[in-house]
């Protein structure tokens, strides 16, 4: 579990989309370079996204293991090096704007030290 981090430049960019003030849940997810509807300047950093409605960690990352790209950058399922220096950082958030409740979860994940 100590390889397991809270990540607090991550969480920004997740409270950076959930604040998007469009109706759709999906305006501003995405990497670096996502636009956000009403313009804002992005903030934060980049990671591996999951979420939607009723997701927990556990269901995030059952969602980053199903996606090959994902799970190559975060999993890294053929490192065969030692773990002991592998840090895997981590932020979730809840709700966002305009009414997306707090049952909606935007995740992100990043292989590497926080």
């Amino acid at each position: 579990m100590s390889n397991f981090r809270y990540d607090p430049c991550m969480e920004q960019r997740l409270f950076w989309i959930a604040e998007d003030p469009s109706p759709d849940v999906n305006s501003a997810w995405g990497h670096s370079g996502t636009p956000r509807s009403d313009g804002a300047p992005a903030v934060g950093c980049d990671g591996n996204l999951a979420g939607g409605s009723g997701n927990t960690g556990a269901t995030v990352a059952q969602k980053w293991w199903n996606s090959a790209s994902h799970q190559k950058s975060l999993y890294r399922p053929s490192y065969a090096g030692s773990t002991g220096g592998v840090v895997i950082c981590f932020a979730m958030v809840h709700g966002g704007l305009p009414a997306d409740g707090y049952g909606f979860t935007r995740a992100a994940a990043r292989w590497g030290g926080c």
